[in-house]
Order: structure tokens, then C-alpha cells, then sequence
């Protein structure tokens, strides 16, 4: 809850849960990617990408899949 504290300003204890649900059952960032914009967020890449890589060290193994070192590819301009 402390990430999108700090780079969204919310402090929403349900849309943590919320977000951590999403994590979970989602088998790559870009499955989370595409989840939360499926549902509204309209998060950074950065964003996204930390999001994922801190959920995916505090869940058991086993829980999901999670690749290491899987990240959202930044659009290239």
C-alpha cells in the first residue's frame, strides 16, 4: 500500500487487496498489466512493473506463476 501511496497519493486499504487479487492471478506483468486496465487503472509502466515484482516476493511460491525478471516492455518512441 505504501507504492501507490507514494506515486498516487491514495491510502485505500480495499483497493490494496484489490490490486494484490489481481497480482495473484495474474501469470506475468503483462497479464497484471492487462488486468488492471481491464478494471480502470490507469497506472504507469514503472508503476505496474514495481507493483508487480513486490507482490510477487511477498507471495508464496506456488501461489502464482511469476517469471523472474518478467517486466512491461515500455513502448518504444
Amino acid at each position: 500500500m505504501t507504492e501507490l501511496d507514494r506515486e498516487l497519493g491514495v491510502k485505500d486499504k480495499t483497493l490494496a487487496e484489490f490490486i494484490l487479487n489481481l497480482a495473484t492471478q495474474s501469470k506475468s506483468v503483462d497479464a497484471f498489466s492487462t488486468n488492471l486496465m481491464e478494471n480502470g487503472a490507469d497506472f504507469s509502466i514503472d508503476l505496474i512493473n514495481t507493483l508487480y515484482a513486490m507482490i510477487s516476493k511477498v507471495v508464496k511460491p506456488g501461489t502464482k506463476a511469476v517469471e523472474n525478471g518478467d517486466s512491461v516492455k515500455k513502448p518504444e518512441e
